[in-house]
């Protein structure tokens, strides 16, 4: 099973969120909750209008979580208004023709529920969580505002202020900005080149009518998908959801093809004003869909998840470094494994940088061994199952399945895949996409960074 990062979640402005547990994503699910899940199977079907719904009874179970996924994020975006899909999601909370600014959230609040949203580079996602008698409450709000939402300049100039705060602050962290350095030259010329936060010269200049265009073109039934986990019968769910969304009308057009993701060319970036030393890699990924997503998720784990991973064990155990941590970004055009090392910034990044390269080309080279492999595997499946504990945790899960492939219950297709990783597969998916010649890397530091012995690559 994969699991979606939001920038603003996975991709923290301090670093200890930051990548810094070091503990990739989680792709696929263990043995508990395939019995879950076959206890609860997943029932999908459409309405007329194009909507895509998929239901998950819990019987029981007092909470309903009631969630509508858009295939609308910041890789959809058009030049000159990075940060759009961030601001969509902050005014879809200020109201509608029948709905006051901020009344979706206090409605949802004063029965005793939760609501939030996100945006990543491939969708929005707006989650409610309440009592399952307040079903039909969270439909109407939820399918209101899908095409109901009012537009204005000033909710757009606020949200753009808003959005383009909270970059200003992620970017106050040193690690945070080396990763946007690192995304711009990976992806460079494409859609994956910024994160959802935007920019703020794009932000400043965002207009009501180009935000109303996007909305209009992407927050469409036929681009949309509703996920209903809980205690709700079918019965329920099948009448509730007809009468809210049966009368959302849309265009009936499929949803418009996302831009490309860019390509850059691997080599070298330096900055300068860093208080710390960093050194950054990146090794660029096939699309989630690609069978060698698991393998790849496998060898994230065994460099970087915990103090037993190689990384930690060849850098930081001997004092080589202060800090590592890495991730693995499934995209679904194309995502990027990152490994990461702080240092104190009068120290040589040349020769930090080497030791990291050295380590990641060392699996791609000889391989995990047999301890390494089950732990690894063992990580990926537990934070899978974990993922999917609650009604919220595993309509998440269906969402990010269904935003990355398409496929609303892909991730329980995964159930065995992961747990069937073999050495011999991490080995391959490590020489094809960690080789030396492929890495994307940046350095920062207090005065720039020295080049390694031997040069640029």
């Amino acid at each position: 099973m994969r699991k979606l990062q939001p920038a603003a979640l996975a991709i923290a402005a301090a670093t200890t969120a930051f990548l810094g547990s070091g503990a990739p994503a989680a792709r696929a699910q263990g043995k508990p909750a395939a019995a879950s899940a076959a206890a609860s199977p997943l029932r999908t079907f459409a309405l007329d209008n194009g909507l895509t719904v998929v239901h998950v009874e819990r019987p029981g179970l007092p909470m309903v979580t009631v969630q509508v996924w858009y295939r609308f994020g910041s890789r959809h975006e058009p030049a000159g208004q990075r940060g759009a899909a961030r601001v969509i999601e902050k005014i879809m909370f200020d109201g509608s023709a029948r709905v006051r600014p901020e009344q979706h959230r206090r409605s949802i609040e004063q029965v005793g529920g939760q609501t939030t949203s996100l945006t990543t580079e491939d969708v929005t996602a707006y989650h409610n969580t309440v009592p399952v008698e307040y079903l039909d409450l969270a439909l109407a709000l939820e399918a209101d505002r899908m095409r109901g939402l009012l537009i204005r300049q000033d909710s757009v100039e606020a949200a753009a202020r808003q959005v383009a705060d909270e970059a200003r602050q992620q970017e106050s962290s040193p690690l945070y900005r080396v990763y946007l350095g690192l995304l711009g030259a990976a992806f460079r010329g494409g859609s994956y080149s910024w994160a959802p936060s935007g920019a703020r010269a794009d932000l400043e200049a965002l207009t009501a009518e180009q935000v109303k265009a996007l909305y209009d073109r992407h927050y469409q039934p036929s681009s949309a998908l509703l996920v209903v986990v809980g205690g709700a019968s079918a019965e329920a769910v099948d009448a509730a959801v007809k009468k809210r969304f049966g009368p959302v009308e849309g265009t009936g057009a499929p949803p418009p093809a996302p831009p490309p993701p860019g390509e850059g060319a691997p080599g070298r970036t330096s900055m300068v004003g860093s208080p710390v030393g960093l050194v950054m890699v990146g090794y660029r990924l096939p699309p989630a869909s690609h069978d060698d997503i698991p393998a790849l998720q496998v060898a994230g784990a065994i460099l970087s998840a915990g103090t037993s991973a190689r990384l930690h064990k060849q850098l930081v155990a001997r004092k080589v470094v202060e800090e590592v941590g890495g991730q693995v970004l499934v995209r679904q055009g194309g995502g990027l494994l990152i490994a990461y090392a702080r240092f104190p910034g009068d120290r040589d990044a040349g020769a930090v940088e080497k030791a990291l390269l050295g380590e990641i080309e060392r699996l791609a080279t000889r391989g995990p061994s047999a301890a390494e492999l089950r732990r690894a595997r063992a990580q990926v499946v537990s934070a899978g199952w974990l993922g999917t504990e609650s009604a919220t945790g595993l309509a998440n899960q269906i969402g990010v399945s269904w935003g990355l492939t398409g496929k609303p219950g892909d991730f329980l297709a995964e159930l065995g895949r992961i747990e069937g990783v073999t050495a011999a597969q991490v080995k391959k998916a490590a020489a094809t996409y960690l080789a030396r010649d492929k890495a994307f890397v940046a350095v920062a530091g207090p005065t720039g960074a020295r080049k390694p012995a031997g040069g640029d690559k």
